[in-house]
């Protein structure tokens, strides 16, 4: 799942697997999935992870809410890992729809600023509603090979 700014940041998704692929006995354990990130954004270009931080169900919905989110405003998707959050940040402009995503944890650790270590990276990216629905539809595509493993929790 590719999200681009024309002439701006790109942040891409992607998912590598389950966290534990030959299953687990819990079934948050059995849908974790690890997750690459890679960004770039003018000088701030890396990819990090894998890290296991969004559910098979968290992904799903993910999925939707970017469908959604093309349409314009409506509350952010939560995980419960919060190395990753998204939301519309302000009504629909004309250069697309103002999608704020927000990397943390495991998926900034590896980077250095000159005050230290990286703790947090917001991003503003100005997103043209169809590829909102591209994304989304990518996202789901890949979730075709990692469907939701047991009975929910």
């Amino acid at each position: 799942m590719i999200l681009r700014q024309r002439g701006g940041p790109t942040i891409e998704l992607k998912v590598l697997g389950y966290e534990f692929p030959d299953g687990a006995d819990e079934w948050h354990d059995l849908n974790w999935l690890r997750i690459q990130v890679r960004v770039e954004s003018g000088d701030a270009n890396w990819t990090a992870g894998p890290d296991p931080c969004l559910l098979t169900s968290e992904a799903k919905a993910l999925a939707e809410w970017l469908r959604a989110a093309a349409a314009g405003w409506l509350a952010p998707p939560e995980f419960l890992e919060p190395a990753l959050s998204f939301a519309v940040v302000r009504p629909l402009e004309e250069r697309g729809i103002p999608l704020a995503v927000t990397l943390r944890h495991e998926l900034v650790s590896n980077q250095t600023l000159v005050s230290g270590p990286l703790r947090e990276l917001p991003l503003v990216l100005y997103v043209a509603p169809e590829e909102l629905r591209a994304a989304a539809s990518d996202l789901e595509a890949d979730l075709l090979r990692f469907p939701v493993r047991g009975t929910g929790p």
